[in-house]
């Protein structure tokens, strides 16, 4: 009873803004209140005890500003390290609140030994992380500074000192994140669109930049202190789905393999989709990177994603068969009409339906045959590389007389690009009745 008469007094002196205890209307409910912690501490009730919102009655007088207050409890040798519901403690809420002089007394009290800095603004955190200021960022953590506090981006010092890494500063950056994770860091946080910190390693460089080691590494440190990989952002995308889009071949192996190793049953991240429907395995493959698309392959295991299909209908090999609008996403490396080849190749060697159809009708072949390539490419190379990619579905048994929503095929889609068809259409047109002669050929040589 006397928890819950403490807690609705705290309340109505903060609503009467009695953070300035000069404001006489607070006169009356403060006396009040103090006079109801003398008589809990007369009584020897046990002042840890949780409120509301596990919030003590330390924290609630933080809350409210009540500094005389907390110089009155904490002289009854109340524990500071009690969290509340959100995982703040009495300081963090302090710190939160820019309650300095309330900050001050605490981080005194706690840290007696410590030299801790006065009058610590929420920020200092960051901007010690920022100028690689280990001694300063250490004391700071030491004194009870939230590493967890955000920016008005949403981000925590975590999430940039990520964001800013770069290979000139690799020999601060890894202390940096191990002493956060030391000090408490929380990895499962997300940034306003969603992603964590995990999420931003994985976006950091493209396929063969030379700083992958760097996300690379920070990645296992990371993975060290077992975050959740399966989290999603706002657009239902994870980690994986950034490392298959960045082309990191490797930083898609250590997420799977860390899975593996902490099994969700219930979650398979290599078969997740985002909101467009896609699969890590479909965004690689309409980027044609060739590297994940055969990890994401070998690791697919029981989990039938070759044929997923996304929320157009389309699958992994109609979007690497039409990706070529892609090509040149890398400042390091464009990619080249082969990648895509190969990306087919290898979906079709692991089993993939090169028949099936999207929601307007369309296969792999009629994708292959119908993409106009970049501006970039000479009008030669787009033909040599239609040739080459229709070749390869028809090798594999693709089918030439299905049609589209539209009653085409891929013949007629080829016929339709008229001059600039011309081979494409000759390849189908033999492939047609090759396949139409096939039995007649295979019954004259039977019977010699």
């Amino acid at each position: 009873m006397f928890f819950l008469l403490l807690f609705s007094m705290c309340c109505l002196v903060g609503g009467y803004g009695c953070e300035n205890l000069s404001n006489k209307n607070c006169s009356s409910q403060l006396d009040g209140l103090k006079e109801m912690v003398a008589h809990l501490l007369e009584h020897a009730t046990d002042l840890d005890a949780p409120i509301e919102n596990d919030e003590t009655i330390l924290m609630v007088a933080v809350r409210h500003g009540l500094v005389s207050l907390v110089k009155d409890i904490l002289e009854q040798n109340v524990t500071m390290s009690i969290k509340n519901d959100q995982n703040y403690t009495a300081l963090i809420i302090a710190d939160s609140l820019r309650h300095h002089q309330i900050a001050n007394i605490l981080r005194t009290h706690a840290y007696p030994d410590l030299n801790c800095p006065k009058d610590i603004d929420i920020w200092d955190i960051n901007k010690a992380a920022g100028k690689g200021d280990l001694e300063n960022l250490v004391l700071l953590l030491s004194c009870g500074v939230n590493p967890n506090q955000r920016d008005s981006n949403s981000d925590t010092v975590l999430m940039e000192t990520i964001i800013n890494t770069s290979p000139t500063r690799l020999n601060l950056t890894m202390p940096i994140i191990t002493l956060l994770l030391k000090y408490n860091a929380m990895l499962d946080l997300q940034d306003r669109n969603g992603r964590t910190a995990l999420f931003l390693v994985a976006d950091m460089y493209w396929q063969d930049s030379n700083e992958q080691d760097l996300s690379h590494e920070i990645a296992r440190k990371l993975l060290e202190y077992n975050p959740q990989v399966d989290i999603q952002d706002k657009y239902g995308n994870t980690a994986l789905q950034y490392a298959a889009f960045k082309g990191h071949s490797t930083f898609v192996k250590i997420l799977l393999d860390h899975e593996q190793l902490t099994l969700n049953k219930n979650f398979s991240l290599i078969s997740s989709i985002n909101e467009e429907g896609s699969t890590p395995l479909m965004v690689a493959a309409s980027k044609g990177w060739v590297k994940v698309v055969k990890v994401l392959v070998d690791y697919s295991g029981q989990d039938a994603i070759l044929d997923t299909q996304d929320k157009n209908g389309r699958t992994a090999m109609m979007l690497a068969a039409d990706n070529y609008e892609f090509h040149d996403i890398s400042p390091e490396k464009p990619l080249s009409q082969s990648d895509n080849e190969e990306t087919v190749r290898i979906l079709l060697e692991a089993g993939a339906n090169p028949d099936l159809q999207d929601k307007e009708g369309k296969t792999a072949l009629i994708y292959a045959v119908t993409y106009n390539g970049f501006m970039q490419w000479s009008s030669q190379e787009n033909i040599t590389g239609k040739e080459e990619m229709v070749r390869i579905l028809l090798r594999n048994g693709a089918s030439t007389k299905i049609k589209d929503k539209a009653g085409k095929t891929a013949l007629n889609y080829a016929q339709e690009l008229g001059k600039t068809g011309e081979r494409v259409v000759a390849i189908l047109y033999k492939h047609t009745t090759d396949q139409l002669f096939a039995p007649i050929r295979e019954m004259i040589e039977k019977n010699g």
